[in-house]
């Protein structure tokens, strides 16, 4: 029998979810069983009182456990030479790519489906896309936060559609690696990240870990708050406020509704790609005497042949976001030196003036070349 898939599903012992302290393997074989091996590993790191509660996995518990990178040897050939499936997937291969990065390991380049986007494109109906709600719903046997019987699940509910007839691999996609994936050193490329931007970032993953299932428990909310509370010197900065903000309004008469609830899983789960939330299609747009400034790499050329652009059209073009900028366009590529990943320096400034109440227009390169009728 040869395998066709593997299930990959991974616990964390604290928010920075940089470490693992549980992974689960499940093989589909070519006859339709499911070989399900679970491994708990000593993550070399503290634990957080949530991560324990959620896994029931304690120091004391993993401390004879092996090492990540013992339990990396047998895995690996596994998930680089099979289809990697995990429910939402984003998660799992970013805590796995940093863990990697800890040790020092490159991250292989893995093709992965995540069942987490297989379901809300063939199950649009559904009320949320937890895994323990999905599992109910086909009748499969799930010890949630187990990584073994997750990973067994999320290999049954791929079961499911294949035997269904659908189309899996038009979710197929190629994990390479997060460009916001932060080095043993604490830096990206060799540019040293500040505090500020690191805390910023750890928060967009808790932001992203707790969403990520479609519910928000009162548990993880009390722990996000706590999160910013403790790190109040982030206040003045994006997504710090919009989250904080929005958490004090939501809890100020002290119950979260459901349009309530909606509209944070919405504010979390779009945190960390602001330019596709907040970018205007700004149709008709007058250039003649506005400040321009412009983000990323560009699918039209350099930043040079765009600036030309603008300065021809009698815009002003400059380097750096301020109160005095109109326009922030971002370039279709986006940027390798984004610290944030979806996002970088000039694009969190525009953001946050916009909280200010200064009219910065965000607008991609796509948008704006259709508007001048370039």
């Amino acid at each position: 029998m040869s395998i066709q898939y593997v299930a990959f599903d991974v616990e964390t012992p604290n928010r920075l979810n940089n470490r693992i302290s549980s992974i689960g393997i499940s093989l589909i074989l070519d006859d339709g069983s499911v070989q399900t091996k679970g491994y708990l590993v000593n993550p070399e790191c503290d634990f957080d009182t949530f991560n324990i509660s959620l896994t029931g996995i304690t120091p004391t518990l993993v401390e004879n456990a092996p090492l990540f990178t013992a339990v990396w040897a047998e895995i690996e050939p596994l998930l680089i030479n099979h289809t990697v499936v995990a429910h939402n997937a984003t998660f799992d291969l970013c805590v796995l790519q940093k863990t990697l990065s800890a040790y020092n390991i490159t991250t292989p380049r893995l093709h992965y489906l995540c069942t987490l986007k297989i379901v809300r494109g063939e199950l649009p109906q559904m009320d949320n896309y937890k895994l323990s709600t999905l599992s109910s719903y086909f009748g499969i046997q799930l010890k949630h936060h187990d990584a073994g019987s997750d990973s067994e699940a999320c290999a049954c509910i791929l079961k499911q559609f294949i035997e269904a007839g659908v189309n899996i691999d038009s979710y197929a996609s190629i994990f390479e690696g997060y460009s916001f994936s932060q080095t043993k050193s604490g830096s990206y490329g060799h540019r040293a990240l500040c505090d500020n931007t690191v805390a910023l970032n750890e928060l967009n993953t808790l932001v992203k870990a707790i969403s990520c299932d479609g519910i928000l428990a009162k548990e993880e909310i009390d722990f996000l708050i706590r999160w910013m509370t403790q790190n109040a010197s982030l206040k003045g900065n994006y997504p710090y406020d919009r989250i904080f903000s929005k958490l004090a309004e939501v809890l100020e008469d002290g119950v979260i509704t459901p349009q309530e609830h909606d509209e944070l899983l919405h504010l979390f789960q779009t945190a960390d790609n602001p330019v596709e939330e907040n970018a205007c299609a700004c149709k008709g747009l007058d250039l003649s005497g506005k400040n321009i400034c412009l983000s990323g790499e560009f699918d039209y050329g350099s930043k040079d042949m765009v600036s030309a652009i603008l300065i021809e059209k009698g815009a002003s073009v400059q380097q750096a976001v301020t109160r005095k900028t109109n326009v922030l366009i971002v370039g279709g590529q986006g940027s390798s030196a984004w610290s944030s990943g979806n996002y970088g320096s000039k694009i969190k400034k525009a953001l946050e003036l916009q909280a200010k109440g200064i009219d910065v227009i965000i607008i991609r390169e796509s948008d704006f070349f259709d508007t001048i009728g370039v």
